[in-house]
């Protein structure tokens, strides 16, 4: 596995995850952390084909690693890959991930639904892809109900706060 970012909870359940399932099956998982370093990918692949290795799982960064120079060493090195938490259209390749923007829609209606008329909304940072979606598909489903939300204080982690007036 080749993960952006392994103090990351979610990398680091889905490592824990991965290791659990592949020990059932005799497999033994190598984790590389990145460590938000984009140019890493690179070394670990090569690393990783010179111990013979043909099955990677790879981790999106918040930044995005994916483009034409990664699929060329997994075509190169004759690997199996899977993309975990990203969709890749361009390219034939395994892709694991969610559809961001309706879960943050779901999760706006579902609290309205409950009859909720304060509503808050604590998003990733801002830079990151799957924040950003999800915050999108928030704001949709609170402004069909005309719940439009004011913006968080400029910290990290913003939070927004929506309500009916």
């Amino acid at each position: 596995m080749i993960l952006p970012d392994i103090q990351n909870t979610f990398f680091a359940d889905m490592a824990k995850g991965v290791e659990k399932e592949a020990r059932k099956y005799n497999y033994r998982t190598m984790l590389c952390d990145m460590d938000n370093d984009e140019q890493k990918i690179y070394q670990y692949l090569e690393m990783l084909y010179q111990n013979g290795v043909k099955n990677v799982i790879i981790g999106a960064s918040d930044e995005g690693n994916v483009n034409k120079t990664l699929f060329s060493m997994i075509k190169q090195f004759n690997m199996n890959a899977v993309f975990i938490d990203q969709f890749i259209e361009d390219e034939d390749v395994s892709c694991v991930s969610v559809n961001n923007e309706e879960g943050g829609y779901l999760a706006a209606r579902h609290l309205i639904g409950l009859g909720h008329k304060k509503i808050g909304c604590i998003a990733g940072n801002e830079y990151a892809k799957d924040s950003s979606e999800r915050l999108a598909g928030f704001k949709k489903g609170l402004k069909e109900s005309g719940i439009e939300l004011e913006d968080g204080h400029g910290c990290a982690w913003k939070l927004y706060i929506g309500e009916w007036k």
